[in-house]
């Protein structure tokens, strides 16, 4: 049922620019489209100029009437569409009509922009997280309820339908919440008119066929009574075709209960009025309502309604034997929903009551009344010209959730960068580097790693060297470097290893910029400077450069090469490259602000370093700056295996398991995995390697299956996503599919670059697209061997 707009008698105070974001308006005939038709409809009417966005195209029919003088805005879909439209209409405000997965990149795309959001979340919080959600990402609720809240953090204010769905919201953002049910117009008197005590009465179901909407349970209900009732017929209209699931479900059931005269299935109505109008009484039996439309068009036709009182909305609209019933939920509910229905059939006096009742107090959704809250809100929410970022961080500035909050807009919906802040002229104000030389029996490189360092021409270093109790001349030598050139030297009282070394640098960095270097290798002279501009131009978190062995640019690095002044780890991974902290520039306060730092006595710290870093970055810089020259030590036991090592292995995948679930980053689970199975896998690949005998023709490798198993297990959930990424080498990924699915014995042959007899690729894919991996894979190992 449409509304007729409330005449402006006037012009409002402030004339706004209002775009309406609906994205099934072309294609939608619920409750939402309908409230996007009537909003546009009163503001335009208001006099406002109001768009409507929708995905489509202007040729469209819409289900519900829609003024001319409302613009009609089309996308193709994406968020970058919706923000293009957006940004073309120039609004002051932004309303957005729906609240679940699907539409929250769009919603955090359009907040970027700077423009003030209206959102309405139509339905109950608990379906919206579990259903709308949850069921459709396949994530867990909490997941679900962290994204949500991510969401809706930069929004300038949000609607529910009824007030205690405000409670879903943290106290931070509840400040910002209303709540004012959806508008429905007083019912036609003559369609109540058709309503008689004589001839035949009606059970009346509103969007029956829909699984959601749980019609059999209802259609059950009817069929226990029907005898009892043999004046009494069931009326579902329903959205869905009659060819769905459901409908055939439902049709059977009619047919082998011989109610084929009394259950009767009917196509949507533009005349629903006259349905609500001489039918008897409502039934709703789905459990996942938030503020269900039929009941409130129920109650203003005087009908009264019967649901379930588990379902939040409908228990918060039927007050039980007030101006209605209310049945309790599980085992029984549908004896229980059937001797509700009996009772109203059968007490015409309460049946009545009810109705009246619901009729009085309908007045909640006059149109009058809803939509002077809906201008309150605009209004509200017009005059709010926050920042997306001054309005997260007031909300959420305290323990800094904040930036929790931002890291899962940036993980979850590849939020684009915020803008970045002015900064001061690079030139006339350089910005000081902190750089951090952990040292521990280096004394045949120090010498020179140290020469390089000053012989950069870069005006602002800190240079911070660590000794962590060397043995050898090491320290003599780093002393005399510090006392030449001014630089801090400090001693650990003991051994502690390579993290506490750098993070004790970092405790004693002063520099706006922080650069871990290891003691061996060789400073390039300009790529600081060049690194360092591109940072401070734009503000970033962390600048990547390139490191070169032999003056060759080291193969790993080739993916970080491009020139990219400001990106995000979850829109483009590759800024990652490699694990090295030390080809990798970070702001000091950022890595403070974060509570990042190196884990102790952890193998691959780097690896776990920045896999817990990179997400967490508002802004990346990728440059082609080559920082310096990488040395491969024959003595340097970063790349000699051990158990003890492979242990740490097991540790670093725990460890960025953990930071990733306390941080809600779970939509960048797959990136974590293929970052630790493309080094740790390598690793246990080169370990084999180097323990490799042949005897008689046949391979045998100690290989270490309890590690393998154990790694498995943290992998268990490892996805289609991460196995298929593109990052793992090439000689390790079909021994990546062996090892997910437990086939072990093929380990040693596949290890070795060798297709094993018994081989089935079936055995190792999950999905289709796995299966043409694994057998092309296979057919090169075949080929090789």
């Amino acid at each position: 049922m449409m509304l007729e707009p409330m005449p402006s008698e006037h012009a409002p105070a402030t004339r706004l620019r209002i775009a309406i974001v609906a994205r099934n308006l072309a294609i939608g005939a619920g409750g939402m489209e309908r409230t996007a038709a009537n909003l546009a409809n009163h503001l335009a009417a208001q006099g406002h100029v109001t768009g409507i966005v929708f995905k489509g195209d202007t040729a469209f029919q819409p289900s519900y009437s829609i003024r001319e003088d409302v613009i009609r805005c089309p996308v193709a879909g994406t968020p970058p569409d919706y923000v293009q439209e957006i940004e073309q209409f120039r609004p002051d405000v932004v309303v957005a009509l729906y609240a679940s997965a699907t539409e929250a990149p769009i919603i955090v795309s359009i907040c970027q922009t700077g423009i003030p959001v209206v959102l309405r979340e139509g339905s109950n919080p608990d379906r919206v997280v579990n259903t709308n959600w949850a069921g459709v990402k396949g994530i867990t609720p909490e997941q679900a309820r962290l994204e949500r809240l991510a969401m809706m953090a930069g929004c300038a204010r949000i609607c529910f339908t009824l007030p205690q769905y405000r409670d879903s919201l943290p106290e931070e953002l509840r400040e910002a919440s209303v709540a004012f049910p959806d508008a429905f117009a007083p019912a036609n008197p003559a369609d109540i008119a058709r309503r008689s005590d004589t001839g035949r009465r009606i059970f009346l179901n509103i969007g029956g066929l829909e699984k959601i909407k749980n019609v059999m349970v209802a259609i059950r209900a009817f069929a226990a009574i029907a005898q009892d009732v043999p004046d009494w017929d069931f009326h579902v209209f329903s959205a869905s075709t009659r060819s769905d699931s459901i409908g055939s479900e439902v049709e059977d059931f009619i047919a082998r209960h011989d109610l084929v005269d009394r259950v009767k299935l009917f196509e949507p109505t533009s005349e629903i009025g006259r349905e609500y109008g001489r039918s008897h009484v409502h039934v709703i039996a789905c459990k996942e309502e938030g503020l269900p439309d039929c009941v409130a068009e129920a109650a203003r036709h005087a009908l009264p309604s019967i649901g379930f009182a588990c379902c939040a909305g409908t228990n918060a609209m039927i007050v039980d034997d007030h101006n209605g019933l209310l049945v309790d939920c599980g085992e029984g509910e549908i004896d229980r929903l059937a001797q509700a229905m009996r009772h109203a059939a059968l007490d015409q006096d309460a049946r009545e009551r009810w109705g009246r009742t619901a009729l009085e107090e309908s007045h909640i959704y006059d149109p009058e009344t809803v939509f002077t809250e809906w201008d309150a809100v605009i209004a509200a929410a017009a005059a709010d010209r926050a920042t997306p970022e001054e309005r997260m961080r007031s909300r959420f500035g305290e323990a800094d959730a904040w930036r929790r909050l931002r890291a899962i807009q940036r993980a979850s919906f590849e939020a684009e960068p915020w803008p970045a802040p002015q900064t001061s002229d690079f030139d006339s104000d350089p910005p000081l580097v902190s750089i951090i030389v952990p040292l521990f029996n280096k004394g045949d490189y120090i010498g020179e790693t140290l020469s390089s360092i000053a012989a950069c021409p870069y005006p602002a270093k800190d240079v911070i060297v660590v000794d962590d109790c060397s043995t050898d001349t090491s320290l003599e030598i780093a002393a005399d470097y510090c006392d030449r050139h001014g630089w801090s030297l400090i001693r650990h009282a003991h051994n502690q290893g390579l993290s506490v070394s750098r993070n004790t640098g970092l405790e004693a960095a002063r520099g706006d910029y922080v650069h871990f270097w290891d003691a061996d290798d060789i400073y390039a002279p300009d790529g600081i400077e060049q690194l360092l501009r591109k940072m401070h131009n734009n503000a970033a978190d962390i600048g990547t450069g390139l490191a070169t062995r032999d003056g060759e640019v080291i193969p790993g690095y080739v993916s970080s090469r491009r020139d990219v002044a400001c990106v995000t780890y979850a829109r483009q991974p590759e800024c990652f490259a490699t694990a090295s902290s030390c080809f990798k520039v970070y702001r000091r306060a950022f890595l403070i602000d974060n509570d990042l730092r190196f884990e102790p006595g952890l193998f691959m710290q780097d690896t776990a370093f920045n896999l817990c870093a990179f997400p967490l970055a508002e802004r990346i810089t990728m440059t082609p700056a080559i920082l310096g020259e990488y040395r491969r030590i024959k003595s340097s036991g970063s790349k000699q295996m051990n158990d003890a090592r492979f242990a740490s292995a097991l540790r670093l995948a725990d460890i960025t398991r953990e930071f990733y679930t306390r941080q809600g980053l779970h939509a960048l689970e797959a990136h974590r995995q293929t970052r630790i199975v493309a080094m740790v896998w390598e690793a246990f690949v080169r370990r084999a390697n180097l323990k490799r005998t042949v005897i008689a023709n046949t391979l045998t490798v100690p290989l270490d299956f309890n590690f393998l198993g154990q790694l498995r297990d943290r992998m268990a959930d490892m996805s289609f996503g991460s196995i298929m990424d593109g990052h793992i080498p090439e000689d390790i990924h079909l021994p990546c599919f062996a090892i997910r699915e437990g086939y072990m014995i093929w380990l040693p042959e596949l290890l070795h670059g060798l297709r094993p007899e018994t081989l089935r690729p079936e055995l190792l894919a999950k999905t289709p697209d796995e299966l043409e991996v694994v057998t092309k894979l296979s057919s090169v190992l075949r080929q090789r061997s």
